[in-house]
């Protein structure tokens, strides 16, 4: 039966749905770096970040509605508790992802073309930009570097060491860390198995900043971080590490990333992707989903996905251990008949 003009309660819920009020507020709140200025009134806050009073006054108001802020006296503002996540130290790191002069704005901009990639199944992200998100990266130095910063600090605490921890059939020889950041899990890898050796291969600026990172960590002798292209030849390893890879890209796209990992490994090479596993009824799943869509035309993948795409490599996928966050797949060989 449907609702009655007077059932004001789904009215007012559908309106927080579609709203996009809220989530921009957020962002300038983050982008001006507000929550680190509270407990302060509108007319200190609008010197200190060289805003509009009046306009200002009504961003602080509606974030008091939405419970980020209180207003402790008229026209005075201070933070609460689900306020605290926009602050500049806060271990999720989420101010700097939010903000709108940062790395990952032109990212969340893609949404708004979300149209375009459910008609099409591609990425708006270069319909809105010209390019790829990728190739904008390294066309923007500036932007790389943050990027590379926000991936990094807003991973779980302790992410890299349950991922090496979880996994129990490590190679005594070599692993290859393909698209691996600034080499955070390799590093978790080599000290989990000291008789490990590594590479990484990654964007020429976050390869060389992972060297810096595998050297500081005492790691530079047993690995080394390749400036390299994750759709050309990789280097020949027994083991391959797609740790939050996959879901970047489409399928053709993700199968040939895994058909290099084949070549360059050979017959009796593994991949061990690292994901979070799709599930229908998450709503954090989803949305990721509908981010890499737009992003990257990619998407978070169910086991079935993993199976068909192993099989394109002569492999079987076998989910082997789930942690907190992430699934670990293991592409295993198959076993000839």
């Amino acid at each position: 039966m449907s609702p009655q003009p007077q059932d004001t309660s789904l009215q007012s819920r559908f309106f927080e749905l579609a709203d996009l009020a809220t989530p921009y507020s957020i962002r300038v709140a983050a982008t001006l770096g507000l929550v680190d200025l509270l407990p302060a009134s509108t007319e200190q806050l609008a010197k200190q970040v060289d805003a509009n009073p009046a306009a200002l006054h009504l961003l602080l108001q509606h974030l008091a509605i939405r419970g980020l802020l209180t207003e402790t006296a008229p026209g005075t503002f201070a933070v609460t508790g689900l306020g605290e996540f926009l602050g500049r130290d806060h271990p999720f790191g989420l101010r700097a992802a939010l903000d709108l002069e940062g790395g990952l704005a032109r990212s969340d901009q893609a949404i708004t073309r979300l149209l375009h990639s459910v008609r099409t199944g591609r990425a708006a992200y270069p319909e809105l930009f010209g390019r790829s998100f990728w190739a904008d990266l390294t066309a923007n130095p500036d932007m790389e570097a943050q990027f590379d910063q926000l991936t990094a600090a807003t991973k779980p605490p302790g992410l890299f060491d349950e991922i090496a921890a979880g996994y129990d059939d490590w190679p005594s020889g070599h692993v290859v860390d393909v698209g691996g950041g600034t080499g955070e899990m390799l590093i978790a890898a080599l000290r989990a198995r000291p008789d490990l050796r590594g590479s990484l291969v990654e964007r020429a600026a976050t390869a060389e900043a992972a060297r810096h990172k595998l050297a500081a960590a005492g790691l530079g002798s047993r690995a080394t971080a390749i400036a390299g292209d994750i759709f050309q030849p990789l280097p020949a390893a027994d083991l391959y590490l797609l740790v939050n890879v996959l879901h970047d890209w489409n399928d053709e796209d993700a199968l040939a990333i895994l058909r290099r990992c084949a070549e360059a490994g050979g017959p009796t090479a593994r991949m061990l992707v690292v994901e979070r596993l799709d599930t229908s009824n998450d709503y954090i799943a989803s949305t990721l989903n509908l981010r890499m869509l737009v992003t990257f035309g990619g998407r978070q993948r169910t086991m079935d996905a993993f199976n068909s795409l192993a099989a394109s490599v002569d492999r079987t996928a076998r989910l082997v251990h789930q942690t907190r966050w992430h699934a670990l797949v293991e592409f295993t060989p198959e076993t000839p008949s």
